[in-house]
């Protein structure tokens, strides 16, 4: 599988997932319970889910940043209304980055109008490093 880019993650050890998505116009592109089997073969310790916000490629995060600002303004009202979710204790996006293989410290800018408009939500923000090569990332930005 190939590795993805930006996600909204969703999760809450007693969040109600089915009742969350109920109330959202937009789909899963993942979806975990609390004691399901996780990668690397952990166990879930939370249920949620996780929404495909940006499928640019991992090496162009100024892309996944204009397409993240862009489902912010789409999906704001049901934003607000997720925040609110009785057992929901995480909700972020969470953007893949690819260090090359001459980078000592991998490092990635967000602008402040992201920072603020996710801020402004509720929203965290996650960037994952991964080193160039790497395909198969993808159960990493998924929990």
């Amino acid at each position: 599988m190939a590795l993805m880019s930006c996600l909204l993650v969703v999760s809450g050890a007693t969040l109600d997932v089915d009742l969350v998505l109920t109330e959202l116009s937009f789909e899963p592109e993942h979806l975990w319970q609390r004691g399901e089997p996780a990668p690397a073969g952990r166990v879930h310790e939370d249920s949620g889910f996780s929404v495909l916000v940006s499928p640019a490629d991992p090496g162009n995060l100024d892309t996944q940043v204009e397409e993240a600002l862009e489902f912010l303004d789409a999906y704001a009202h049901e934003l607000r209304a997720l925040i609110r979710a009785r057992g929901l204790q995480d909700v972020y996006l969470h953007f893949g980055a690819v260090a090359g293989p001459d980078v000592a410290v991998p490092r990635a800018y967000l602008p402040p109008e992201l920072t603020r408009r996710a801020g402004a939500l509720g929203l965290g923000l996650l960037v994952s490093h991964f080193p160039a090569g790497i395909d198969d990332g993808e159960d990493a930005l998924r929990t």
